[in-house]
């Protein structure tokens, strides 16, 4: 079994798996891949995204942090 690498914004749904985005100031938001990918319509190393999204609590860029959570299947 390997495992995944998350370069890129694309690399999410290319891994069945949602964007958990979470700030420094605590708030917390799941993004599917489809989302993420209207977000970033092309791919983003995942570095300059976190730097990118503004956080709707606190309003302030680039505290953002981005982490993959497996999509339950069924």
């Amino acid at each position: 079994m390997t495992t995944a690498r998350f370069d890129t914004t694309f690399s999410f749904g290319a891994n069945g798996a949602q964007c958990r985005v979470e700030c420094k100031c605590g708030r917390a938001r799941t993004v599917d891949a489809e989302e993420l990918r209207r977000m970033f319509p092309l791919p983003v190393p995942i570095a300059r995204a976190e730097l990118r999204l503004v956080c709707r609590g606190c309003r302030r860029r680039g505290h953002a942090r981005m982490v993959p959570v497996p999509m339950e299947r069924g």
